[in-house]
């Protein structure tokens, strides 16, 4: 009987850890720092109080493979249908799995400077993981830094006159976009103070449309032309702009330099990189 009322509380732990995980993937829609936190703290301790409930009854990999099946399911089936727009979720996942392995441990080992070990992780992770990471995963390199000759580069400028910016001997920054991405309105003054104080003999800074789903860049240009910023305006006939240049992610800056893509990555790194102001 005493071993029913074990496994009881094994499945409520199960449960609650479901319900945990769902709480924390929630949480994660808002800010994925507080999930990675949060999410690893409790199922750290969810997992070292299932084990000492446990006592020996079931097999330990069993019971960890059951507290952690939420997290790895949940992980494999949302990063499987689309990870193009999960894999920012994967390292906050990757840390809850971590929280039930330390909680193992920690219960099997009793090595109390273990939680230390977590926070220490943790604390590296967010300083210095997540951006070598996000940088990886949106712009293939961990700094940003490129390198790869440039394709031909045909856009339109606002005269609606067809543009090679190869034959252009200047340095280009390039600021990529779309009429869907918040953040590349916000930016758009940032680049217009960049661009008032940049060198105009060295570079050419200008945003570059893309058109997307149905879109045109005739449509484009009217939306942007309504701000009445100064910078230079490019458009692109379609998307294969982006293709031809691995662009994932909006907005994206990129550097050209005597026929070299040396950058790839935020306007604001870019222009430190070249030492615009």
């Amino acid at each position: 009987m005493k071993k029913y009322k074990h496994l009881i509380l094994i499945v409520l732990g199960i449960v609650f850890s479901l319900l945990i995980n769902i709480a924390i993937q929630y949480i994660g829609k808002y800010d994925l720092n507080y999930k990675l936190i949060i999410g690893t703290v409790v199922y750290f301790l969810l997992t070292y109080f299932v084990f000492r409930k446990n006592a020996g009854y079931y097999r330990e990999s069993i019971v960890l493979l059951i507290i952690s099946y939420p997290i790895i399911s949940i992980l494999t089936i949302v990063n499987s249908i689309d990870f193009q727009n999960s894999w920012v979720s994967l390292p906050s996942n990757f840390f809850l799995l971590l929280g039930c392995i330390f909680g193992y441990l920690f219960f099997k080992k009793k090595i109390y400077i273990l939680p230390l070990f977590l926070s220490g992780f943790i604390f590296f992770w967010l300083q210095f993981g997540k951006g070598f990471f996000s940088n990886k995963m949106q712009y293939g390199s961990f700094n940003q830094a490129v390198l790869f000759k440039s394709p031909q580069l045909f856009v339109y400028d606002t005269m609606q006159q067809r543009i090679d910016l190869m034959s252009k001997s200047k340095i280009l920054i390039l600021d990529f976009w779309n009429s869907h991405c918040g953040p590349c309105y916000r930016q758009f003054p940032l680049v217009d103070s960049v661009s008032k104080v940049s060198d105009s003999s060295r570079f050419i800074i200008a945003t570059v449309n893309v058109p997307l789903n149905g879109e045109t860049k005739e449509n484009n240009f009217r939306l942007l032309n309504d701000f009445h910023y100064s910078f230079r305006k490019y458009f692109a006939s379609d998307k294969s702009i982006i293709d031809s240049l691995q662009i994932k992610v909006y907005p994206t800056t990129i550097i050209i330099e005597n026929g070299q893509i040396i950058f790839r990555g935020e306007f604001l790194n870019a222009v430190k990189k070249m030492k615009v102001i």
